[in-house]
This record gives structure tokens, sequence and C-alpha cells, in this order.
């Protein structure tokens, strides 16, 4: 590892190291890479590369790539394919993780994967492509051991076949995100009780925080904390038409509310009533049949 120009660098070459499978695609090398701020610079490239850019400190890149110029959000995957002319320079300092394969293997590898036409796209790393990820960068730190360049192999491979197949679902099914966004509605509904932090779920789901909402917005007219409120309101309403012996401060707390009287707050505005009123009025209601 090296600082270069503020940049923290690891590459790791295992070209030379044995495998114990006949598994067809070996990679050469793999890294990360994060940091680094330098002016515009030009590479062609002899091996065929797999750079993904979880993040970096700018909400888009924009890439010359043999002539054509792409701008595409973070995070991203670019193919480094052999031969390609790749212009582009960092203002920004990022976060990337690639791996590389032989130039030959760029056919092989389109013959079994179903490559997108262009070669950046923005990608979503939620929580399977994140586990791949570490897995690779922990196996880095084991090459030398036995059978370790074979799951290197292995995981590289599925994190591309992955990232590959998620692009072209996503062209196929332009509602990508409503998917997402529904799964994350039903996550509300099973855990509303809970403290929810809503920036680790949108990234468990491959999302930032802007994108989440953004997208949710299409779907549902309440935000995610109004949306989440309500599920707490409506519980707390069930109960108290079920349960006559909870009280104020237990409904509280079984809820995840900050405070009885925050609780009681809310619950008027929402139904005209408070609490005690609203069992009151049930009590009558139920008496009067």
């Amino acid at each position: 590892m090296r600082n270069v120009r503020g940049m923290m660098w690891k590459d790791l070459n295992i070209a030379e190291l044995p495998r114990l499978s006949r598994f067809p695609f070996q990679v050469q090398s793999l890294g990360y890479t994060h940091g680094g701020i330098y002016p515009e610079e030009t590479h062609r490239y002899e091996r065929f590369e797999v750079c993904i850019r979880r993040y970096a400190q700018a909400v888009t890149a924009t890439e010359c790539i043999n002539g054509t110029v792409y701008q595409v959000k973070f995070p991203n995957v670019i193919l480094k394919i052999p031969g390609m002319i790749h212009s582009f320079a960092l203002n920004f300092p990022r976060d990337v993780v690639h791996f590389t394969y032989a130039a030959e293997m760029e056919d092989a590898l389109r013959k079994v994967l179903p490559f997108p036409e262009k070669p950046i796209w923005e990608i979503h790393l939620g929580g399977r492509e994140n586990q791949l990820i570490t897995e690779l960068m922990d196996l880095m730190e084991k090459s030398h051991e036995y059978g370790m360049t074979d799951r290197i192999d292995l995981v590289a491979f599925q994190l591309l076949e992955l990232l590959i197949f998620n692009y072209n679902y996503s062209i196929l099914h332009p509602d990508y995100y409503e998917t997402k966004i529904r799964s994350i509605a039903s996550y509300f509904q099973l855990h509303y009780k809970e403290e929810i932090d809503i920036v680790k779920l949108a990234m468990h789901y491959g999302m930032s925080r802007s994108t989440f909402l953004r997208h949710w917005q299409r779907f549902f007219q309440k935000t995610p904390g109004q949306y989440v409120l309500d599920l707490k309101l409506q519980e707390a309403r069930r109960l108290l038409q079920e349960n006559h012996t909870l009280s104020v401060n237990e409904l509280t707390l079984e809820l995840g509310f900050k405070g009885a009287a925050y609780f009681c707050s809310l619950f008027k505005r929402k139904f005209g009533m408070t609490p005690l009123q609203f069992r009151n009025y049930v009590k009558t209601e139920r008496f009067s049949y």
C-alpha cells in the first residue's frame, strides 16, 4: 500500500498464484483506491478491468471513452476493455474497488454474461453487492493461504454477474425502484415499533437517502416519517380498542414514542381526542349496544 498525491492505493497481483479448481475466469489482480485528486489523464488499457466506484465527494462522474462522453451518478461501474481510450479527471476523492482479467478473458466473459452496450453505468449497492465486495476485500488479505485464489475468482465473477444482471433487469423493468420502495414500505409495516435508520435502510436496498426519498414520493403521498407515524397511531388506536388495561405510559413504550405527552398530542391531532377520551368513547359505544 502507498500514498500518492493524497491517494491510498493497494493493488495485489495474483496471476501467478496456484489454483486448485478449473474455474475458467481467473482474476489477475485486485485492489482498491481511496482519495486522489489530479488533472485530466488519458489511459489505454491492456487488460480487462472491472472498476466499481462506490462513492465520491461528487454527484456525478464525467468520462470520455473512445471519443464518447458519459456522465453517470455515483455509485457506478466501468468496464475497462483492452484497447479502450479513457480520459477522465479526478476533481474529488473517490472510493474504488477493482479487479482485472487477462485480455483474452473478455471474449469468454461476453459469451456467458449479457454485457451492457455501454461500458459505464450507475449501480445500486444493496446488501448482496456490499457483501461480495467486503468478502473480496477480506480475501485480499489472505490471498496466499490455501484455496484463497479460487475463492477470489468465484467471488469476483459473482459480483460482476450481479452488477450486469441488475443493469439488464433495470432496463427490462423501468420501474426498477418500485419493488425496492414497496419492500421498504413492507419493512416499515413490520418494524415501525423500532427505531429505524433511514440512511442504513436505503443503503441496504442500494440507494442513497436522496434517491430513496425521490422515488418514495412517486408511490406514497406521505413522507416515510409520516408513514411510520401513521402506522404507530393506527396500532395505538387498535390497542386502545382491544386492551382496556394498557396505560398511556405502557402504550408510549410499546410503540416507541419519545414521551407520553408527545404521544397524546399526536393521537389527538390524528383522531380528534386523547387516548383516554378515545378509550372512554369505545366503552360508551360498546355499552350502548
